[in-house]
Formats: structure tokens, C-alpha cells, sequence
């Protein structure tokens, strides 16, 4: 249910400025072990429940005008060939009018990865004629396969009409006959505006958790005299998959100088690196361009993948570190198929044997005096190739990237271990001179990034643990897209945050935060397991037909659904519900009393759970029904209605009808999952 409210007011608000939403993967696109594109055996009751759902209200409610499929099969029929999933469901049961667009590469997945077709041709009209409207990013299967099942028969002409029919109708709604073209000088004026980098501060500001803050350790006092700023993340901020590209990006350290008065003490040592794959990147004062006139390297872009013919667009970069994602170098490279040549000299800064690597997707070589080191010249996600070399210190190396994009994202880097490494024992110096310490640490997933384990790299571990001995006053921030589990430091460290992926002002909200500018008042959109073995771990899973536990972990979760701490307190109470009986077909109307008990302003978010006493399926013991978040002064009572439609007291039964069935439900109000304080029954009746 708390999927489908995203969704739907995300939708609505694109909708409102002229901009059609594709909400995806449909569906269910999980997969077995938590992995990307992976098969999905569920049944259509798990379906129904769970994953349609916010589908559903995205069609309904929020109106969106075009759905993409998954990559992953359900039951063996991959989603972008399921005639049940697009046309009986999406179609036919939710009349959805709009279109529907592949996932990059999904149509000919059919054939290369389901392997669910001969040819292209076949898998052509097995993802058409499913309802399989569009093929993104470019035509291949839908291009003369298509034309050659048409004219086999194996296509109806009638289908392929309704197809382009369905594309043509949004294009009309939003007249792009009429007016197609969009103004780059307003684009320009209006990405990036002070307004919406003043909105991403308030979205930070909100999204911020506290999970945990022993003795008030949080907020730290503006008065004092010197802070640690600690973590391979303080001053590298990370964003999430298709994050832009080129804009203003404040760090937890910036946003930390910028709030403290002039005159504090403000240490910064990173610790130790950051993720598990990259190397350190080899830096723009150890590169020579190619006439040995000023630092750094020629790049040159080719619109193709080989190299071939003049480059489209030459340039000097300081170095090679370059995420490009879905997008290019320049406007002239193409978004699909390019390559690139860096060409220069590197000048070691020190003797000894060193590990030099690339860190591509897709293919990449590296030269040095003419000699291939690393032969990676193929496809594939992200990764790291690594090889051995001997330099000498002040010796100056012919060096030379080759790199290639095939589709989707694009990504080279050049990093050695040849640079002194960050260091724990310094941070640690620092956290012994500081009053406070901030410890900014994360992970990186993702599309096409799944995680095997869900705590933080080792090493980031190490330094939290380091500077946890100190015992000085700390917090560990967590910039992460995902959950952490923390089981091996939680015990040691007084207080933790996360901060997920805060956007370009997520430093300046941070700072407000930790200096008490700001209350956090966010909650947890999702379970925070102890330990990786014990996911998946929902809040709202069905009963155990044996009460079976986790060895040492126990089947509890570290923090729950829904949870979040504040800087003030709050009381809630007093449930009422406008009736103990309500027929089918009625909604259910309640009111929850919530106070402000502490000495700050702060933002409470009262949270109502339904569950049932018992029906004629397995049903979850609670289930979020509504929410509403408030700002309370101190001291402050308000009184919050809330009405729970008959679809949200409605089930799926055993003949797969979405019934509100009779029986006893009980309602419930808390601050999170598992924290309820108040409670009343209510009967539904025929």
C-alpha cells in the first residue's frame, strides 16, 4: 500500500505538467535471491497481494500513460512475452489505455536470455502479440523481424494497429503533433533553480531516519570548538541509478563548514576507500598530455565502438573517471555504441611493484610504452580488471586507454594502489582531538548492482569500530539506497542516521540536522534485518505454521518497519472509530489523538495498521492502511481523522475474489511497525 501512495503522487504530479510516467518493472521483479532480471515463482494469489498492486492504483488512480515490463520471467513466461500480465490484467481487468514500453533490451530477451524463441522474428510476435507495444532503446526485433512475422502470418495486422494506435493516442494528449519541440535556454534556466534545490533541502530534511541516539548525543551544540568529519563518503556524496549528471552536489563535510561559525576546528580524513571494486584514481598531476605541455590526457570519441575513422570530438581530461550511466560524453557522441582513446604520459610518483586496474562496462585496454597490460575488449556489467607492474619513481610512461560503450551504462576509471592509503590511525588521531565525530559511510546497489551481503564493506566497518574505541561523542551517517545491517558495530557506536541518497542539498540538510536546526522526523519505508541471512524480512508477512528461529538472530528485526526516532517525544492515544459494526461495501472512519510531550518542535508520522482476528485465508498480522506525518510545537495536541476505504479492508479469498469479507479486523495506531499504542476492534458485517 505505501508503493502505491508513491506512486500515485509521483504520477499526478508529472501528469500535471505535461509529462507522461512509465512506472515499472511489472512486475513482481525481484527475483530468486534477491537478484536483478532473476526468475520469479510466485503464484497469482502472492501476485495479487503483493506485487499488482501498486500497479494498479498507478493505472487507476494515478493515470500513467504507459507501463514498462520486467526482465524476469514469472513461472517461466518472461514479462515482456505475458499475454495473462498485459493484456488480460493491465488491459482488459484495469482498462489501461496507454502504451507499453520495453525494458532496454527486453523484447530481444525474449530470445537471447529466455531463450523463448527461435529468432528474432518469432519472439517478435510472441512479445507483440502479448501486448508488447514498443521496442526500447532502439528497433531491432520490432524492425524487420516484425515485418517478416507479418508477412508469415505469425502477427495479425490488426494487432500491430492497436499497438501503434496506442502510442499515437498519448502522443496526441500531450499534442507533440502540435508543439514538439521544448526550449534548451528554458531548460537551462529552469534545471537546477534556487527554488528546487531549496525543495531537494526540504525533501532531505524529511527523509532523514534516526535510528538510534543514545544519551542525546544528537543534536551536537553550535558552540563547539572541533569536530572530526570522518569517512570515505563525508566529502563524496552519492546518488542512486539515474541521478543526473553536472550539478551542484553539497557533501556532509561542505555542508559542515557552511554552518559552523568561523574559528572552529574542522579535522577531515576519509579513513579508508570506499567501495569494493574501485581502485584509487590515478590523479591529474601524475598525467602529461601527449605534447608534454600541462597535466592530464587527450581524449578522443569515436560514434562507433572500434575506434574507427575521425574522432567526432577531441579534449583534454584531468583524468579517467567517468560514469556516464545512459548518458554521453558530449551531445555529439552517441548514446549507444562509442569509444574512446586517452592518450598521454604517466609520471610515477614512486618505485615499487603496483597493482594498476580498470574499472569498465563495457570493454576497455590499457598501454603503457606501447605494451598491452590489460585486454578487456568485451561486453559486460561493471567490474574490475587488475595487473601487476614495476615503475620507477619520476619515470615517465607512454600510457593509453582504449574504451568502449556497446548500450546502456557507460563507466571507465584508471586507479593504482600506488597512493599512500587513507588511513584509520589518522582518523582516529582526529576523533581523539575532536568534541564530536561524524562518521559518513555507505554502500553502493542498484539496477544491474545486486548485493550478495548487506553490511558495510570491511574496512568501513574497521574505521566505525576505531573510532567507536575512542568513545567519544559520535555518529555514524549512512548514505545508502538500501538497507544496512549492522549487527557487528551497532552495540559500540551512541548514534546512527541514515541518510539514504540525499540529492544536492543532502549536506546543508544534514548539518541542520546534526546541529539541531532541524528535528528528523523520517521513517523507515522498510525492515532493517539484524543480519543478511535473516531477509527477506517483511513487517507484514503472513503467520509461520511453525514458530521456527533463527539461530543466535531470532527472527526480530534490527530496526522495523515504519521506525524512527526523534529529537522531541510524542504521545499517541486515544483511537476512536466512528462505529464497532460497519457493513460491506462501507469505509471505515477513525480518529487518533497525538501529542507533542517533549521540549522541541519536531514531526511525528502516526501510522494505522489493520489486521484480521481471522478469515478465510492466511492473512498478515497487520497491514498499513493510512498514514499522516504532523508538525507539533511542544505541548501540542491535534486531533487526526482518517477513513479506511472498503479496498484497503478488502482481501483476496480462496476463490480469488477481492471480497470485504466479514469478520473481525483490528485496527491499530503506533509511531512504527512494531510500536502500537493504541488499539479497538471492528466487525464488519453483511
Amino acid at each position: 500500500w505505501l508503493a502505491s501512495r508513491l506512486g500515485v503522487a509521483f504520477i499526478k504530479a508529472f501528469r500535471q505538467q505535461g509529462i507522461i510516467c512509465t512506472p515499472k518493472h511489472f512486475v513482481a521483479n525481484i527475483g530468486e535471491g534477491g537478484r536483478f532480471g532473476g526468475d520469479v515463482y510466485v503464484g497469482e494469489r502472492i501476485l495479487r497481494e503483493y506485487y499488482l498492486y501498486p500497479f494498479e492504483a498507478a493505472v487507476k488512480e494515478g493515470g500513467a500513460g504507459a507501463i514498462m515490463p520486467a526482465y524476469n520471467s514469472i513461472d517461466g513466461i518472461p514479462c515482456h512475452a505475458h499475454e495473462w500480465l498485459l493484456n488480460m490484467v493491465l488491459r482488459k481487468e484495469w482498462k489501461f489505455d496507454g502504451f507499453t514500453s520495453s525494458d532496454y533490451g527486453g523484447v530481444g530477451g525474449v530470445l537471447t536470455a529466455h531463450r523463448m524463441a527461435q529468432d528474432k522474428k518469432h519472439a517478435a510476435a510472441l512479445c507483440l502479440n502479448a501486448g508488447m507495444d514498443v521496442e526500447m532503446p532502439h528497433t531491432d526485433v520490432y524492425g524487420q523481424p516484425l515485418l517478416e512475422a507479418l508477412k508469415e502470418g505469425l502477427v495479425n495486422k490488426t494487432v500491430l494497429d492497436n499497438a501503434v494506435r496506442r502510442v499515437l493516442i498519448q502522443k496526441f494528449r500531450l499534442r507533440l503533433f502540435e508543439d514538439p519541440y521544448r526550449s534548451p535556454r528554458k531548460a537551462a534556466m529552469v534545471c537546477n533553480h534556487a527554488n528546487h534545490r531549496l525543495l531537494a533541502r526540504e525533501y532531505a530534511r524529511q527523509s532523514v531516519v534516526l535510528l538510534k541516539n543514545e544519551n542525546h548525543v544528537l543534536p551536537f551544540s553550535k558552540k563547539i570548538k572541533s569536530i572530526a568529519v570522518l569517512g570515505p563518503l563525508a566529502d563524496d556524496p552519492v546518488f542512486g541509478n539515474y541521478s543526473p549528471w553536472g550539478v551542484k552536489t553539497v557533501s556532509v563535510l561542505e555542508g559542515i563548514r557552511q554552518l559552523l561559525p568561523a574559528g572552529t576546528t574542522i579535522f577531515f580524513e576519509k579513513g579508508v576507500e570506499f567501495g569494493d571494486v574501485s581502485l584509487t584514481t590515478l590523479r591529474q598531476e601524475d598525467f602529461l598530455l601527449p605534447d608534454g605541455k600541462g597535466h592530464g590526457l587527450m581524449a578522443e570519441y569515436f560514434n562507433n565502438m572500434h575506434l574507427e575513422g575521425q574522432p567526432v570530438f577531441s579534449r583534454t581530461v584531468p583524468c579517467i573517471d567517468f560514469d556516464w550511466g545512459e548518458w554521453v560524453p558530449e551531445t555529439v557522441v552517441k548514446a549507444d555504441s562509442f569509444s574512446v582513446r586517452y592518450t598521454g604520459f604517466f609520471v610515477s610518483p614512486v618505485d615499487g611493484y603496483h597493482t594498476i586496474g580498470l574499472t569498465v562496462d563495457d570493454g576497455a585496454r590499457l598501454y603503457l610504452d606501447d605494451k598491452l597490460i590489460i585486454d578487456e575488449w568485451k561486453g559486460g556489467s561493471a567490474r574490475q580488471v587488475r595487473a601487476g607492474c614495476f615503475f620507477e619513481k619520476n619515470r615517465k610512461y607512454r600510457i593509453k586507454v582504449e574504451y568502449y560503450d556497446n548500450q546502456y551504462k557507460a563507466l571507465v576509471r584508471l586507479g593504482w594502489d600506488g597512493y599512500p592509503p587513507a588511513t584509520i590511525n589518522k582518523a582516529v588521531d582526529y576523533a581523539r582531538k575532536a568534541e564530536g565525530v561524524v562518521v559518513v559511510v555507505g554502500a553502493t546497489d542498484g539496477e544491474g548492482r545486486d548485493r550478495a551481503v548487506l553490511e558495510l564493506t570491511a574496512p568501513q566497518e574497521a574505521l566505525i569500530k576505531a573510532v567507536a574505541a575512542t568513545k567519544k561523542p559520535m555518529v555514524v551517517v549512512l548514505a545508502t539506497g538500501n538497507v544496512i545491517a549492522m549487527s557487528r558495530w551497532i552495540d559500540e557506536v551512541p548514534t546512527v542516521i541514515e541518510q539514504w541518497h540525499p540529492g544536492e542539498e543532502g549536506g546543508t540538510a544534514l548539518a541542520e540536522i546534526l546541529f539541531g536546526d532541524y528535528s528528523p522526523g523520517g521513517k523507515l519505508p522498510v525492515t532493517f534485518p539484524q543480519t543478511t541471512g535473516q531477509v527477506p524480512l517483511r513487517y507484514n508477512a503472513k503467520p509461520m505454521g511453525a514458530q521456527s528461529q533463527y539461530i543466535v538472530y531470532g527472527n526480530e528485526p534490527l530496526f522495523p518497519f515504519g521506525y524512527g526516532l526523534s529529537y522531541t517525544s510524542f504521545e499517541i492515544s486515544n483511537l476512536k472509530v466512528a462505529s464497532s459494526r460497519i457493513r460491506q461495501g462501507e469505509a471505515l472512519r477513525l480518529s487518533v489523538k497525538v501529542k507533542n510531550t517533549g521540549t522541541r518542535k519536531g514531526d511525528e508520522v502516526i501510522q494505522i495498521y489493520v489486521g484480521r482476528k481471522y478469515a478465510s485465508v492466511a492473512m498478515p498480522e497487520k497491514e498499513l492502511k493510512d498514514f499522516r506525518r504532523v508538525t507539533l510545537e511542544p505541548g501540542e495536541t491535534k486531533i487526526l481523522e482518517f477513513v479506511i476505504s472498503p479496498d484497503r479492508l478488502s482481501l483476496w479469498d480462496k476463490n480469488m475474489k477481492f471480497v470485504m469479507e466479514p469478520g473481525i479486523v483490528k485496527v491499530m495506531a503506533g509511531n512504527s511497525s512494531k510500536h502500537i499504542y493504541t488499539t479497538q476492534e471492528v466487525e464488519i458485517v453483511k
